[in-house]
């Protein structure tokens, strides 16, 4: 009411001291409340995550499958095994076996190469070449 009577006398109407800090600390929970508000919006707003496509996906595949389907996966499987044992005629044999020229012939692409020519070194001139000395405890 006092603001209307000073309006219409064309006087300015000066606040008291206690208003001035009631309409500062207003303006400061103002502020508050929007840098409050502007975190919780960025807080929800959705991110963009790129992800990586990877490259080594695989199908899903059933756990369950047919016995005939097993069977012929094992069969290739021991058909594999049984080819790198025939080809491979030095695995599993003894030193003492292997410098026996008369008994083992290696072939290669049809062609026998002679035990000779393989150098089949013991463990102990191994040792020699490499300079490890003998442990005695």
């Amino acid at each position: 009411m006092i603001r209307f009577i000073l309006a219409l006398f064309g006087k300015q109407y000066e606040s008291c001291k206690t208003c001035e800090v009631y309409k500062q600390q207003i303006e400061y929970e103002r502020a508050e409340k929007e840098m409050l508000l502007e975190t919780l919006t960025s807080l929800l707003k959705p991110q963009v995550i790129v992800s990586q496509p990877s490259p080594d996906l695989k199908p899903i595949t059933p756990r369950f499958q047919l016995f005939s389907k097993r069977k012929i996966e094992l069969e290739k499987a021991d058909a594999a095994r049984a080819r790198t044992l025939k080809t491979s005629l030095v695995v599993g044999k003894a030193d003492s076996e292997l410098r026996k020229p008369k008994e083992i012939k290696i072939t290669n692409s049809n062609k026998e190469i002679p035990i000779e020519s393989i150098k089949v070194k013991t463990v102990e001139e191994l040792e020699k070449e490499l300079g490890i000395e003998e442990v005695v405890s």
